[in-house]
């Protein structure tokens, strides 16, 4: 079996090569031919995957969730496509926490050929969500730190960038003449570095879709995360959504700063890619 593994030299967490060579070898013991792919600039992947994608049996990507983000984009663009293997290289590896799991130690351990499911993916006007989509305060804070502050503190420094638009004049997304804080989407057990309740399978047909109207005022960031717990109540479980704004907004999709627009068009593809999971999300986040 073939395999192609895709590595982002870019991200903001430096990796040593022996770390690099140690999860290439890991790999090695189930693919008998491995190639090797390192991006050296945004798009290289996408190139990579619609040139040579459907030659190989599994794609493994090792990365943060931006890298994975434009690898199942990309996938999602061929009419053939290989199995996913994710390895998270990231800082808060949201996606890869639904799979097998959330460092690369833990994930190779988890690797099992025999255990791959068809998850869910997200459409979002031409492109592709994996986990989540989110407008509003705060949301540009993903992508508005420094490499070297992501690679020295982790999420703790998304967390602390986050912070800052609490506390300061912000724009906020108007729909329909009224203001809202923030809007979110999401198709995942995780968000921002941490679990999140809802009652969402990767491959249910459904995603969720939550607007919280106003800034939270005691306890700040504290508070603003628990907004973030999806009580069916308070948020939507739906296979296709349309939301227009009254002015042009940024959109943050998968924790990068995707495009600006006035009009989301949302919709699911089921069971649209194959991927390996660990056995215990198997059956903790899968539908049988």
């Amino acid at each position: 079996m073939r395999l192609l593994i895709i590595f982002n030299c870019f991200t903001g967490r430096k990796h040593k090569v022996s770390t690099i060579e140690y999860i290439k070898k890991e790999l090695s013991l189930y693919y008998s031919s491995i190639d090797f792919f390192s991006s050296s600039y945004k798009g290289n992947i996408t190139k990579k995957i619609l040139e040579d994608g459907t030659s190989y049996d599994s794609i493994a990507v090792l990365g943060g969730d931006g890298t994975v983000h434009e690898v199942v984009s990309s996938l999602m663009m061929l009419k053939k496509r290989p199995s996913l293997i994710v390895i998270p290289l990231g800082t808060c590896n949201d996606f890869s926490s639904n799979l097998l799991g959330r460092n690369y130690k833990k994930a190779l351990k988890n690797l099992d050929l025999s255990n791959k499911i068809k998850i869910d993916i997200v459409k979002v006007n031409d492109t592709y969500m994996t986990y989540a989509l989110a407008f509003g305060a705060g949301t540009s804070s993903s992508y508005k730190i420094k490499s070297k502050l992501k690679g020295i503190f982790g999420k703790i420094s998304y967390y602390l960038n986050a912070i800052k638009y609490l506390y300061k004049k912000i724009e906020k997304p108007k729909i329909k003449g009224k203001y809202y804080f923030i809007g979110i989407v999401t198709k995942s057990k995780y968000l921002a570095g941490g679990k999140i309740r809802n009652n969402l399978y990767l491959n249910d047909g459904l995603f969720n879709y939550r607007l919280i109207n106003n800034k939270p005022r005691l306890f700040g960031f504290i508070s603003f995360l628990n907004h973030l717990k999806f009580n069916p109540k308070k948020s939507i479980y739906t296979n296709k959504l349309s939301i227009e704004f009254d002015d042009e907004i940024n959109i943050n999709i998968d924790g990068e700063d995707a495009f600006k627009t006035n009009k989301l068009d949302i919709s699911l593809e089921k069971e649209a890619l194959e991927v390996f999971i660990s056995s215990k999300n198997k059956n903790k986040y899968y539908k049988q």
